[in-house]
Order: C-alpha cells, then sequence, then structure tokens
C-alpha cells in the first residue's frame, strides 16, 4: 500500500463522492478505495478509463465534481513521432529511428549522436547514432528521467532526475555502462538544460 500511495501522490488523484481515489497511469484512469480516516488506500486498484491526456511529468488532464461527475480532456502525451534532421536550408531528412514518444533531442559534441527522453515506456533517457542507425537506451531506473544535456567530453550525459522524489541532476556514462551518479542534493527542484562553455556547471 506504500508503494500505491506514492504513485497516487505523484499523479494528481482526486477524491471521489463514492469513497475513491482517482489517479492517472500514462493515459488511464485508475481508482482504488480510501479510507479518508486513516488515509489508507484499500484493497488493489482497477482501471475505469482509457485515452486520457497525461502531461509529460505524470499530471492528468481530468477532475471529479463534488456530485461525482467526471470531465477529461482526451488523447494522448505519448504519441509516436519521427526524428527529423532539418538542414540549414530547411531540407527536411526523416531518420530512420522508430516512431517513439521522443522528447527534447540534443545533439552531442561531435555531432554523431542525439540524446533524448522517451515517454513510451519508463520515461527514460534513450540515444540515437546516427552511423550506426541505433537506438540504445541509457538509464533504467522506474523513475521518470528526463531533458538530457552533453557533457563537453561525449562520453557522459547529464539528466534530471525524479527517481529519489524531488528533481534532481544525475550523470551517467552515454553508452549506459555503470550507475548514474547523482550531482545535487539540495531539496530544490533542479532542470538540467544546458553545460556551460568550461564544463564546470550545469
Amino acid at each position: 500500500a506504500e508503494h500505491e500511495f506514492r504513485t497516487l501522490v505523484k499523479s494528481n488523484p482526486r477524491y471521489a463522492p463514492s469513497g475513491h481515489l482517482v489517479y492517472a497511469v500514462e493515459n488511464t484512469l485508475r481508482a482504488v478505495r480510501f479510507d479518508p480516516r486513516r488515509l489508507e488506500v484499500q484493497g488493489e486498484s482497477v482501471a475505469v478509463l482509457e485515452g486520457v491526456l497525461t502531461k509529460a511529468l505524470g499530471a492528468s488532464n481530468f477532475d471529479i465534481a463534488a456530485n461525482g461527475t467526471l470531465v477529461y480532456v482526451s488523447g494522448s502525451n505519448y504519441a509516436p513521432r519521427r526524428l527529423v534532421w532539418v538542414n540549414r536550408d530547411g531540407t527536411r531528412e526523416p531518420l530512420p529511428a522508430p516512431p517513439r514518444s521522443y522528447v527534447a533531442p540534443r545533439i552531442s559534441p561531435d555531432g554523431s549522436r542525439v540524446a533524448l527522453s522517451l515517454r513510451d515506456e519508463q520515461s527514460d533517457i534513450w540515444i540515437w547514432d546516427f552511423d550506426r542507425r541505433a537506438l540504445t537506451r541509457v538509464t533504467a531506473d522506474p523513475g521518470v528521467d528526463y531533458h538530457p544535456v552533453w557533457a563537453l567530453n561525449g562520453h557522459t550525459v547529464v539528466f534530471t532526475s525524479m527517481r529519489t522524489g524531488a528533481d534532481a541532476l544525475y550523470v551517467q556514462a552515454a553508452d549506459g555502462s555503470g550507475t548514474a551518479e547523482r550531482l545535487t542534493d539540495q531539496s530544490n527542484q533542479h532542470t538540467s538544460r544546458s553545460v556551460s562553455p568550461g564544463g564546470s556547471e550545469v
């Protein structure tokens, strides 16, 4: 029940008059019976509605009125997308990468690879290699990993992760080897956007 409750907190739950907490997992609304006096979930959750628009970080677009009426925005934030290379003259060249829910692409310093977030599995960091025409997974933690940026050496990727609760910065080898090293410990939210020219700041 403890793990279930942590999941509910992350996905914007609403308390329904029926005595259930309703929350979203990806694009599906789920409901679980909830005791408001003990602040405890009871039993297993069940899926009640699919196709609800869910934002990249887990917030879902729905609400429940006092009489139990539910309103929601339909759609998917995880729709497949194509990677496209655009030259300076505006010429567009689709890349042979499979359609996936790509987010926040960042080209490596030597231009040979692109790091990006994928939202259709466990919100991890992946890398597309232009020469090998291969998509390789870098992170595999159950937490949400996003906004990859390349270190100047081109061998490591800095990214934001929610794996320990609050957003913090991590660094990991671009080939996915080893484990991710946490860079920030403060309770404030940190988001990776770019690396300074000297490589000492993110």
